[in-house]
This record gives structure tokens, sequence and C-alpha cells, in this order.
């Protein structure tokens, strides 16, 4: 018994402070994620991530970047791509969640959210910018 323990107590202590560590960074990264994203709203986008979702409960499907940005997205067949490292071009655009009346399903407070209005997507097999990029600015930088 004691053995199993000393595999036990160890798993559990890095799963208490990874679990912790998630909820720091959640708390951390809405106002640093809106004021960044705020000012490509109504743009075209680029985003690398791995794609995720399909058939979730929720508000979409959505990719994950490299930073930890969960942006959802329509505009797409997503069954395809699930699971898959993409690139998505599109349209960036922030949305409104509503807070479910008392005693309803769905979710207890209103909050913000992005999404992307994909006009494009193709699957990739390396992420070589782990951020959202606005699509002229990416032109720019990557000219000589």
């Amino acid at each position: 018994m004691t053995r199993i323990a000393y595999v036990i107590v160890p798993l559990l202590m890095i799963a208490f402070a990874i679990s912790n560590a998630q909820v720091a960074l959640e708390q951390k990264m809405p106002t640093r994620l809106i004021d960044s994203l705020d000012n490509a709203v109504g743009r075209e986008v680029i985003v690398e991530g791995l794609a995720w979702g399909y058939m979730n409960k929720g508000l979409s499907n959505w990719v994950m970047t490299g930073q930890g940005q969960r942006l959802y997205i329509s505009g797409i067949d997503f069954e395809q791509l699930n699971g898959r490292l993409v690139r998505l071009t599109g349209t960036l655009r922030k949305k409104r969640m509503e807070a479910a009346p008392p005693g309803a399903q769905g979710y207890g407070r209103a909050f913000e959210y992005f999404t992307i209005e994909v006009t494009s997507a193709e699957v990739i097999d390396q992420v070589s910018v782990g951020h959202l990029q606005v699509k002229e600015l990416a032109a720019k930088s990557s000219q000589p």
C-alpha cells in the first residue's frame, strides 16, 4: 500500500500544481487578450494552431494558438480539421454571450469572446507563428 502512495501522492501534487497554474493563467489572460485582439476586430487575420472542439457542447469549434488563445471559428466544415494543426484566414469578430436566466441551462454570467469567420483553411505540418496576425501587417513583415 505504501508503494502506491509514493506514486499517487506526487502525481496528485503535480496535478494540483498544474490546475493552480491554469487558473492563474486564465485569470491573467482575458485582459491581455482583449487588449491585443480588440485592435484587430473587423480586420482580416491569419491564425495557426490546433483545431479542436468538433461535436463538443459550447459556443462552437475553436482553434487554440501557441499562446493559449482560444479563438472560436465559423464558416467552414470543421469535421475534417478537428485535432489537426491548421492555418486559418478570415475576419475577426467580437461577440457577446448573455447570461442565461436564473434556473435555465447556459452560462451563468455574460462574457465576450472572439470568433473568426473563416474564408480559407489549410492543414499544416508545423506552426510558424503562435499568435494571431493581422493579414496586411503579416504581409508587410515578410517583405525584404
